[in-house]
């Protein structure tokens, strides 16, 4: 239950914000979709360009430092569930995609492959996706799209060759196709 108007909601938001990235490891907290998703409820694109410019950097920042945590308990579901966050308010996830795409870090080539082993993201059912999915059909189906392009199983080639002792690059490149 959400309580307040827009203004109430921007005035608490930084500290809603510093919640969501400190205690979301430990998961006891606030729920990301949901906080993200009350943006969208709160018209945020309608907001003075200032605003909406601001939550664009901290999205772009957290999703940053989402895929260069090296933390591999849990990390694929971790993925996903910040994946599906930010799809809450943002109609288009190209940009986060693309942030992904280009990170040849490690850390961020894992998580793609550990993604793409674990996650319901490549079957053509809805059996097995995140609940926070359920309104952002058209963002799940970029994501889908993205996982099966030729730049991702490129990506996953490139991984493989640069750490050939992981054996996850090459069985995510089997399930990208």
């Amino acid at each position: 239950m959400v309580w307040g108007d827009s203004d109430c909601y921007k005035h608490f938001l930084p500290r809603i914000f510093e919640l969501v990235v400190t205690d979301g490891e430990r998961r006891k907290s606030l729920d990301r979709e949901l906080v993200f998703k009350i943006l969208r409820y709160g018209e945020w694109r309608a907001w003075p360009t200032a605003e909406q410019h601001a939550i664009e950097l901290f999205l772009r920042a957290v999703w940053e430092a989402v895929l260069k945590n090296p933390q591999r308990e849990e990390r694929c579901r971790d993925i996903e569930s910040w994946i599906c966050a930010i799809s809450q308010p943002e109609d288009n996830l190209a940009p986060y995609l693309e942030q992904w795409e280009n990170d040849e870090s490690h850390p961020a080539c894992s998580a793609l492959a550990g993604f793409l082993l674990n996650s319901a993201i490549t079957r053509s059912k809805r059996q097995g996706r995140f609940e926070f999915w359920a309104e952002r059909d058209s963002q799940y189906a970029q994501l889908q799209d993205w996982v099966k392009s030729p730049a991702v199983r490129e990506k996953l080639k490139r991984a493989s060759e640069k750490w050939p002792e992981s054996d996850e690059f090459e069985a995510a490149i089997l399930i990208a196709q």
